[in-house]
Formats: C-alpha cells, structure tokens, sequence
C-alpha cells in the first residue's frame, strides 16, 4: 500500500500540524502557499487548477510562477502555462501542464451532468482541485489517500 496526503486550503489546516508531515508524500492544491507564515513544511507535488478566492492579477501569476520554481513536481491547468511560463527563473523543477475534462464543470450534486466516477484516464475537474489531486494520486499508484484542510461546505460555528 502507499499512502499520500492531499491537503486543501480549508480553515481546519490552521489547527493541523502540518511540519508532522516532513518525510511524507504529500499533494497539496492552489494557494497552499497561503500556510506557509506558520509551518516550515512544503509539499513535494502541487496541484493548481482553481483560481477560487483569487484574482486573476499580476501578483497570482508570480506566486504561481514562484510555486513552480521551487516545488518538485507541480501540475497546473494547460490555459495557465501562458501566463506561468514568462514568469518562471528556473527551467526546473517538474512543471506539468494538464487539460483536465471541463465536462462537470460547474454541475453542483444536483445536475444530471454530474459524474458518477472518475472516467480515467482523463483527470476531471468536477469537484475541485482536491478531486483533481486525488485522482492524479491515484494514476500515481496511491491508494490511501488522508484528506487534510479538505473542508468541504466548511461553515463557521454558530456562536452561543
């Protein structure tokens, strides 16, 4: 068995320790950079296919181009290489650029569109970069995957 870690960007990550997971194998999704001001720990493979909470400016492009210089593996979405490659200062690390199916995309769990399985060997955006990450994991030949800062529908506690 290989077990890998995907960790999202909810709030939860805030109370994980995530330097616990130096030596793991880890994925990590879009702007994981964003944790940084409080752990040393940095994942070996990035995926980023959502500019969700971001704009499109100038200061995301040269984080993503940032992110692609010093992460060892990263995967973004083919239509971003225009804007990441100009930016980049290093020729490596491993970038690649995926064309993930735009079949689901924006199909909530009602939309008779939406999947019912991943249809490998093509990567489906449906659900986010979390499901992007975990099927790449997977084609990857891991099959454990730990979900971490993945709060799906994550809501803040109702006081009193």
């Amino acid at each position: 068995m290989s077990k890998v870690f995907v960790v999202g960007n909810g709030p939860s990550l805030k109370q994980t320790p995530l330097d616990l997971l130096a030596g793991q194998k880890t994925y990590a999704v879009n702007a994981i950079h964003l944790a940084y001001e409080w752990t040393s720990w940095r994942p070996d493979t990035l995926i980023w296919t959502d500019y969700v909470g971001h704009k499109n400016d100038e200061a995301l492009l040269e984080i993503q181009a940032q992110q692609a210089d010093t992460i060892a593996r990263c995967f973004f979405r083919y239509d971003y290489a225009f804007n990441i490659e100009p930016r980049r200062k290093k020729t490596m690390p491993f970038v690649h650029y995926i064309k993930p199916c735009f079949e689901h995309v924006n199909c909530d769990i009602d939309n008779p569109r939406r999947p019912e399985a991943w249809h490998f060997p093509e990567i489906c955006r449906y659900g986010g970069a979390v499901a992007v990450a975990m099927q790449i994991a997977v084609l990857e030949g891991h099959d454990r995957l730990v979900l971490l800062g993945c709060d799906l529908g994550h809501t803040a506690p109702i006081e009193g």
